[in-house]
């Protein structure tokens, strides 16, 4: 395992101009590498992405040590780090181009299971990141609303926002 190495790596590409995307279990790519990420990433606030895998508890046939649930807390408290929990695919394809293009370092913590679809893709718009912050979506035309699902975005939840809904249709 060397995560550090690649946070190093990543850093090294990133002082040279390049865009590079770091990617490992989160357990790893920031309980192993937590030290590269806030003092060679953050600290000097370098354009490195760190897409992390396999977050929270979802991963259980690969066992407690592989379980990320720190792995938010730890990133968030880096100064200039932005944090990232993308709730669906459609979500994450727009989170990851967008970052692409947003200057300074990105946490972006995805899940191993599959999530059930949050985002209509015909009727989404991803509005823009700000550093430290959650990201803002256009979910329907006339509606800006902003979601926070740092955790891991469940059933759950979604049948909860249903439910508190004005209307079935402005409820996603």
């Amino acid at each position: 395992i060397a995560e550090a190495n690649m946070i190093g790596m990543a850093a090294g590409l990133s002082s040279t101009g390049m865009v590079p995307f770091a990617s490992s279990f989160a357990i790893f790519a920031c309980g192993r590498a937590y030290e590269m990420i806030r003092n060679s990433l953050a600290y000097p606030n370098l354009n490195v992405k760190v897409v992390a895998n396999h977050a929270g508890i979802t991963v259980g046939e690969d066992g407690g040590s592989h379980q990320a649930i720190e792995d938010v807390a730890l990133m968030s408290v880096i100064p200039g780090m932005t944090v990232i929990a993308p709730a669906d695919g459609i979500d994450t394809k727009a989170v990851i181009r967008l970052i692409a293009e947003t200057k300074g370092p990105v946490y972006v913590r995805l899940t191993r299971d599959k999530f059930p679809r949050v985002h209509d893709e015909n009727n989404y718009h991803l509005l823009g990141i700000t550093s430290g912050a959650i990201p803002v979506f256009n979910l329907l035309e006339d509606e800006t609303v902003e979601l926070d699902y740092k955790l891991g975005i469940k059933n759950d939840r979604i049948e909860a926002f249903e439910r508190t809904s004005d209307s079935p249709e402005r409820a996603m």
